[in-house]
């Protein structure tokens, strides 16, 4: 980041996540005469944070800051701690006032308690602002501030909540209800889940399989084209071949690179690497290829490509099977590639995952070979820290062919971002850049971010295999934060064990029980558990009894789901 004078303003300079560099104008903050000084400081504060983080603290500083300098018409930074005590204050008021933040209330005391305030902390760690000078808290909107500590209730006691009837918990695959807690329920939700988690993963790792097929198909076109005799053709525009026929009628006339046909149709494969980087209407411009477009040889009847199990594989555009070919992805590839990689190792986020790099800024390669196999390491930018997964065999598969692919293609893409994992064509067909968040996730959860309350108009995962419709995973009820979600629920279902679910996570106990683990499920778990202890114990003291089954309000033996043994005698107790 750095500030940069354009004329009578002061922008900040800083850098997206594609490698292209975005302006932030910061308008007022011109007028004061010590300038430099605040906006060193914003870069200051700024630093170590990821591209999304600092655009929207940056927004929010300014436009409350730009009133204030507006309202107050100052020229120059507050020196004394009298002076930064009415600064604050009047920022403070701004903050709750000013039209320029178009927020609620609600919204306006997160900004002051999650951006300004920190902002002026940080200021007096860099003593700017006196020591003595105090930056309060705002008070949320309804909060009572008790006048003692002394409270009457009983030990565990929580106040009731009133729940909707048909209020449900939507972060996993499936959605948890709040109007059941019963122990079967849980079964029902661990039986659910696997059920749909398997069917995603065959229908994610199909279509893997489709794009790993059309790559290897396009490679062995290349190594079977004798390069110099066709590009010597090119070169001479002898572009057609004849076919004579019996008599005096007119031999057939057809094109090279028609593909209408096997052989033309590998010659257009390669002619298309050879001028450009993949196929695009641009590139079939070139005068090497015949006036039709290779789609309307395509549509005609003739399939070269080879057999994929993607159920609905008329749904995929010609043109994106042509660039498989090369191993160029769009949008939609990565979107399915990126759950099933989430799927396999649920320690990779999506974000992280979109934004890593196939070698770190030294050049080492981020696969790497470990005593526990090979391994593939991403920077969760968030979070600080870098992750690191051991793959399977298809994870290996996934990330080493992508690898190939980028070797090939990087040339294409700018410096900045060449040694990405995930590339995509631009809209011009010119050049490889960094894949746009919103596009990617929109491709698989079927749902439009800009229009919350409407449904997305486009095509999601189920477009291409209608038979996940049987499963209910239709438009809107997955994503891939869902996804990673329901690995760390099956893996405590597994194991029961919410520090197992943390570590296949890569997150804290903490962060798992509040953001991954619905507490409904840990409820109905906790009281499964109960139930199953309560009827061991009544087992055990009624052992030898004729009311047995009616103590532990079973109507036969072979009720429940916990084995347990007890003497000469065995029983299944729930």
């Amino acid at each position: 980041m750095k500030t940069i004078l354009e004329g009578d303003r002061i922008v900040i300079r800083h850098k997206k996540t594609d490698g292209r560099f975005s302006y932030t104008n910061l308008n007022k903050i011109r007028y004061l005469s010590d300038h430099k000084v605040i906006t060193t400081m914003m870069i200051a504060y700024c630093e170590g944070k990821s591209y999304k983080s600092i655009i929207s603290w940056i927004n929010r500083v300014n436009s409350t800051l730009n009133a204030l300098i507006e309202k107050t018409d100052i020229n120059r930074l507050p020196e004394t701690s009298n002076e930064w005590r009415i600064f604050i204050k009047n920022w403070y008021g701004i903050t709750l006032t000013t039209s320029k933040l178009k927020a609620k209330i609600e919204t306006r005391v997160s900004v002051w308690n999650k951006n300004i305030r920190p902002f002026l902390i940080f200021l007096q760690f860099r003593e700017l602002i006196p020591i003595d000078v105090l930056v309060p808290p705002m008070g949320k909107v309804g909060e009572k501030i008790k006048s003692t500590s002394f409270k009457v209730s009983l030990i565990g006691e929580t106040p009731p909540k009133r729940v909707e009837k048909n209020k449900d918990i939507n972060n996993l695959i499936i959605p948890i209800t709040l109007s059941r807690n019963d122990a079967d329920y849980l079964d029902e939700i661990q039986f659910e889940l696997e059920r749909r988690r398997d069917k995603l993963y065959a229908c994610l790792k199909n279509y893997w399989q489709a794009i790993k097929l059309h790559y290897e198909f396009g490679q062995k076109i290349f190594k079977s084209i004798d390069k110099e005799k066709l590009l010597s053709r090119i070169n001479r525009k002898d572009v057609f071949d004849y076919n004579m026929r019996p008599g005096r009628v007119p031999p057939l006339r057809y094109h090279i690179a028609a593909s209408n046909y096997k052989e033309g149709f590998n010659n257009c494969l390669f002619l298309l690497q050879e001028f450009g980087i993949g196929y695009s209407v641009a590139a079939y411009r070139h005068p090497a290829f015949p006036s039709k477009a290779i789609s309307s040889y395509l549509l005609e009847g003739y399939d070269p490509f080879p057999e994929c199990k993607i159920e609905n594989v008329s749904e995929i555009p010609i043109c994106n099977r042509i660039n498989w070919c090369f191993g160029i992805l769009c949008h939609r590839d990565i979107s399915y590639i990126t759950a099933l990689l989430i799927m396999l190792n649920p320690k990779f986020t999506f974000e992280s995952l979109l934004q890593s790099n196939i070698s770190d800024k030294n050049g080492k390669t981020l696969l790497e070979i470990t005593e526990s196999g090979k391994t593939f390491s991403i920077e969760k930018m968030r979070a600080k820290s870098i992750k690191t997964e051991v793959l399977n065999d298809t994870s290996l598969e996934i990330i080493s062919t992508i690898t190939e692919m980028n070797v090939k293609n990087r040339k294409y893409a700018d410096a900045s971002i060449k040694d990405r994992l995930f590339l995509v064509l631009d809209r011009f067909g010119k050049k490889l850049v960094s894949p746009s968040h919103t596009r990617v996730s929109n491709w698989i959860t079927g749902y439009d971010s800009s229009n919350s309350n409407a449904p997305y108009s486009g095509k999601c995962l189920m477009h291409f295999y209608p038979s996940l419709k049987e499963y209910g995973l239709i438009e809107n009820t997955i994503t891939h934060s869902k996804i990673r979600a329901t690995e760390g629920v099956l893996e405590w279902f597994r194991t029961g064990s919410v520090r197992s679910a943390s570590r296949r996570l890569g997150n804290s106990n903490r962060v798992a029980l509040e953001h991954y683990i619905p507490k409904e499920l840990i409820a109905a778990y906790n009281t499964r558990q109960i139930r199953r202890f309560q009827n061991l114990l009544i087992t055990t003291a009624t052992i030898n009894e004729n009311y047995l089954l009616e103590a532990v309000d079973f109507t036969t033996l072979n009720e429940g789901n916990c084995s347990y043994s007890i003497g000469k005698n065995r029983f299944l107790i729930a």
